[in-house]
């Protein structure tokens, strides 16, 4: 089992409250792990998101400009996707 979550902005207001924080409270009940994207991610709200035990993907590439982000933003959801998906069903592929 796994949980994907996602928001536009992964920053301070999401550990106040926002989607992704009551969603790792309640798959942390039930011992799922969490899966978070987001449009754009605040480095700080990341870490402490990654202590609550989920793992935190950025969804564009680093310094893509937000207008691009929008317009590109499904190829970029789907690739991120699958990369943290491979990266957790299938850790050792991206260490050898």
């Amino acid at each position: 089992r796994l949980c994907l979550t996602g928001e536009g902005s992964i920053d301070e207001q999401t550990l106040h409250g926002k989607t992704i924080d009551g969603v790792i409270t309640i798959a942390k009940t039930h011992h799922v792990p969490v899966i978070a994207f987001g449009g754009a991610v605040d480095k700080e709200t990341a870490a402490a998101l990654e202590k609550r035990g989920a793992k935190v993907v950025a969804i564009a590439p680093a310094g893509t400009s937000k207008d691009e982000s929008i317009a590109h933003a499904a190829r970029f959801l789907q690739s991120a996707a699958a990369s943290a998906l491979q990266s957790f069903f299938n850790p050792e592929a991206q260490h050898p």
